[in-house]
């Protein structure tokens, strides 16, 4: 009798063993199901992630080459603008040589006039 409850005790130990390894194996399958499922979001949220710094990448080496070529234009422009500024300059500084050069003859002219309107004036006297 000893003997037929132990060995009763002993079926029941094991299956309640085998019972608990049951429910551990469907918890673990249960687990091993949600770590799967959060593994994949995880992966799909770098995924994203990364897809979006990539366009981010992308849209900031626009926005530079556009910031690089507006700036060498802008250099260029304060380029063109100091080469007009220095042609100006020289423009000017010839205009203001010719007016002089100007003056300068329309004074020798004046006076040649008037030395010729002289010689006229001696010559129509010495023939009248």
């Amino acid at each position: 009798m000893f003997e037929s409850h132990r060995n009763e005790y002993a079926a029941g130990l094991v299956e309640k063993g085998n019972h608990a390894e049951a429910v551990l194996h469907e918890r673990n399958a249960e687990y091993s199901e949600g770590i799967q499922r959060l593994k994949h979001q995880a992966e799909a949220y770098v995924g994203s992630q990364n897809e979006d710094i990539a366009t981010l990448r992308h849209e900031l080496a626009s926005v530079n080459a556009e910031m690089n070529s507006s700036s060498a234009g802008r250099d260029q422009l304060l380029e063109d603008e100091e080469e007009a500024a220095c042609k100006s300059e020289v423009l000017s500084s010839e205009l203001l040589m010719s007016r002089a050069n100007s003056q300068h003859h329309e004074a020798e002219i004046s006076l040649m006039q008037n030395t010729l309107k002289g010689r006229l004036a001696i010559f129509n006297s010495r023939n009248c």
